[in-house]
């Protein structure tokens, strides 16, 4: 095992050495004090640390990606392409565990996808039934109606704000 904090092993007979209770992560005593006196460990395991900002980092991607698409999308395709191009049997990279773990989450996105696909069909089929496109029709001329109300409120008040200050 090697700590995480100066890279250095650490024996398992080794008296200098400290588990943290919340997480079980194990660290050179020396090496674990330092870093919970520095600034930058808001009191956190540096392990926990990471793992938080990387979940922190994925829910801003997923999230750039829902709502803005685009350049966000196109970076994610070139770093998927790249990861999966890590699962080739040729490939050094990684080690034989790593490469089983990055097929596993290759193929939960393949389970999603095949999932949203099957939602999408659903969602299609739903449009297509008579009484959907006639409550779609009846709630677009209602929403039209609704806007244009609106609208002419919003017109009216100006109207009103306006002459108030200038037909005086």
């Amino acid at each position: 095992m090697i700590c995480s904090i100066c890279y250095e092993n650490i024996d398992d007979d080794d008296y200098n050495t400290h588990t943290l209770n919340e997480c079980s992560h194990k660290f050179h005593t020396n090496c674990i004090i330092k870093w919970f006196r520095t600034e930058s460990s808001q009191g956190k395991c540096p392990l926990c640390l990471v793992q938080q900002e990387k979940s922190e980092i994925v829910n801003e991607l997923s999230h750039k990606m829902f709502w803005k698409g685009g350049q966000t999308n196109i970076l994610v395709s070139e770093y998927l392409k790249k990861a999966k191009s890590l699962c080739n049997k040729s490939n050094k990279k990684l080690s034989t565990n790593e490469k089983k773990q990055l097929i596993n989450k290759f193929n939960k996105l393949k389970e999603l996808n095949n999932k949203l696909d099957l939602k999408k069909k659903e969602r299609t089929d739903f449009n297509k039934r008579t009484e959907v496109k006639e409550y779609k029709l009846k709630q677009n001329k209602l929403w039209r109606d609704i806007y244009r109300i609106e609208r002419s409120i919003n017109k009216h008040k100006c109207n009103i704000v306006v002459s108030q200050y200038f037909d005086t």
